[in-house]
């Protein structure tokens, strides 16, 4: 099983179900809804949804919080959770909120991250 998110040029990669067509997070090999067996990468684009936002400010290595405390947010991408950063972030933040998910950096790492739906 790969690990996921997966990145395919801009395009964002998250697992999928074949047979019914939800998202499946983690990937795993069944899935929960329908018992289908081809649970693979498939193409997200989106709407995402604000669910609700932290701010932390340790707790984590010295070298993630190099930018002093940031933000992590959970978002509702369609039936499928996902906590990520902010690439960009609105001010103020709504529960219910739109939004879409870029890669960006976090640390030396490419992940994607939450932007307003108009950013």
């Amino acid at each position: 099983m790969p690990a996921y998110p997966l990145r395919s040029g801009d395009d964002i990669l998250l697992p999928s179900c074949a047979a019914c067509g939800r998202w499946r997070w983690p990937g795993g090999e069944i899935c929960r809804d329908c018992g289908g067996v081809t649970i693979g990468p498939a193409r997200w684009t989106g709407p995402a949804t604000v669910l609700a936002e932290v701010r932390v400010h340790r707790g984590v290595p010295a070298a993630n919080l190099e930018h002093g405390p940031y933000e992590v947010v959970a978002i509702d991408l369609g039936g499928l959770r996902f906590l990520t950063r902010w690439g960009e972030r609105p001010d103020p933040v709504r529960r219910g909120q739109r939004c879409t998910l870029r890669w960006g950096r976090v640390g030396d790492t490419d992940w994607p991250l939450a932007y307003p739906q108009d950013a």
